[in-house]
């Protein structure tokens, strides 16, 4: 419904499957799908989403996880925009150059 009023560019980012899997796997190699979005053969996988699931919540339970995820959010890593040059300024965009 919303597809036709979607740029060329959207469109061609955005990927619709049917009732039918078989696209993905064209998409997603099927190693890294879980088991539970796999046709019944013996195809390497990523294991059931539930068990996927528990080992990230047991990943996120360790402290050395907690740490670095703390570490992270603690405001020491980022930009400090005051050093920036103001006069760094774009003189003009290049988005609709046409070059020959």
């Amino acid at each position: 419904m919303i597809r036709p009023m979607m740029s060329d560019k959207l469109k061609q980012r955005v990927h619709v499957h049917g009732q039918s899997l078989t696209s993905v796997y064209e998409k997603i190699e099927m190693s890294l799908l879980p088991e539970d979005y796999l046709p019944e053969d013996e195809t390497p996988n990523a294991g059931y989403i539930e068990d996927i699931c528990k080992n990230i919540a047991k990943d996120m339970a360790k402290p050395e996880v907690r740490a670095f995820i703390k570490d992270l959010h603690s405001g020491q890593y980022g930009v400090d925009l005051s050093l920036k040059p103001h006069d760094d300024e774009p003189q003009a965009s290049f988005r609709k150059l046409n070059v020959s």
